[in-house]
């Protein structure tokens, strides 16, 4: 365990400041954007799945 800790602390050592930055970045938008999904899922006022799902919404007309 010793030595794969040690060899991620190299590897990242060697990474361009770049793309350490973009990983920041990057796993800082996964984060919000998962914050955001369980804010919706959280506050949606209606059941969208179980018992109280009362089918789709019936389109105006059909475009068939």
């Amino acid at each position: 365990m010793r030595s794969t800790l040690a060899a991620g602390l190299v590897t990242l050592a060697l990474m361009p400041t770049a793309w350490k930055a973009g990983m920041v970045v990057l796993i800082a938008c996964l984060l919000a954007s998962m914050a955001i999904a369980i804010f919706r899922l959280a506050t949606t006022p209606t059941e969208i799945l179980g018992d109280g799902f009362r089918g789709l919404p019936v389109r105006a007309h059909d475009s068939r």
